[in-house]
């Protein structure tokens, strides 16, 4: 499921130029998801240098995965991409919670890594992983 919402500027570089776009009225309507997002409950463990991911799925929303993108290239320069399963939510989790909480467990990778979901069977690329020691720091 999108949400509505309204934007009135946005910047954006494009072929190394800062373009902006201003609505002179009262802003132009983008359908954003919100299925998948993450939770503030995510942290990075100092100790072992991992990181979980929390995601939060809404209940109403159609959602069949959540996954992490690593991207990755060969040594001939093609890029590759694997995709690495979230934990499904706990199914003692509270019916009437409007979210449910999905979690994986990461170490630190050199690839840039994202958060995709199929949601009503299609995929979506949700969003770039946050740096692990951008995360709330745990010790265990």
């Amino acid at each position: 499921m999108l949400k509505r919402v309204l934007i009135v500027n946005m910047r954006f570089m494009l072929d190394g130029e800062l373009q902006t776009q201003q609505d002179a009225g009262a802003g132009v309507d983008f359908a954003v998801q919100n299925a998948v997002v993450f939770s503030t409950s995510s942290c990075f463990f100092e100790n072992n240098e991992t990181a979980r991911y929390d995601m939060a799925v809404r209940n109403t929303a159609k959602v069949r995965s959540v996954y992490i993108e690593t991207e990755m290239r060969e040594s001939s320069s093609h890029i590759g991409i694997t995709e690495t399963d979230f934990f499904s939510p706990d199914p003692n989790a509270p019916v009437n919670a409007a979210h449910t909480i999905w979690t994986l467990n990461v170490a630190a990778s050199g690839f840039n890594q994202y958060v995709g979901a199929e949601i009503d069977g299609v995929k979506y690329t949700v969003e770039l992983l946050r740096n692990l020691v951008a995360l709330p720091s745990r010790t265990s």
